[in-house]
């Protein structure tokens, strides 16, 4: 565990209902409503990492969270980090990236560590951890068809492709 000021910092992952609220909080890529895909995305993670707010009235108040997924030796996908807007500017996101990046290091030391980086994190943010720009190749995402379908029935979605 580690602790920065009111924040602590552990290994685990927030309840599907927390992740869904800090991915839409934090305008990442919205999971979808029913939570049946989020429970199940999170009982496979490979490494999570969340930060509770010691403070909060709320028990256990999840403010930020970070995830590896993959084989757990040769490929990891670092996805997820994230900080509630209320809590941005303290250093919470770099201590997430830091144990996480500690995590593969020593767990998988031969993986290949993948993500999407948006603007303007890819270039702020990412290189600070080594991570690099992969051309000539280039990323690529498919949405599944029924995902696919929900999205473009929101009329507020951006994340068509």
């Amino acid at each position: 565990m580690a602790q920065l000021g009111r924040y602590s910092v552990v290994a685990g992952n927030p309840s599907p209902q927390r992740y869904h609220d800090l991915r839409k909080i934090t305008g990442l890529t919205p999971p979808p409503s029913d939570l049946v895909a989020a429970t199940r995305g999170l009982e496979n993670t490979w490494y999570g990492v969340i930060v509770i707010d010691t403070h909060s009235d709320e028990a256990n108040d999840v403010v930020g969270m970070g995830r590896l997924t993959g084989d757990g030796a040769l490929f990891l996908f670092l996805s997820d980090v994230a900080v509630h807007p209320d809590h941005q500017g303290k250093g919470l996101a770099k201590l997430i990236m830091e144990k996480l990046i500690a995590h593969a290091d020593e767990h998988a030391p031969a993986a290949y560590v993948a993500l999407i980086g948006d603007p303007p994190a890819h270039e702020r943010v990412y290189p600070k951890y080594g991570f690099v720009d992969c051309t000539p190749s280039v990323g690529m995402f498919r949405w599944s068809a029924p995902r696919a379908k929900e999205l473009a029935e929101d009329p507020q979605s951006k994340w068509l492709g």
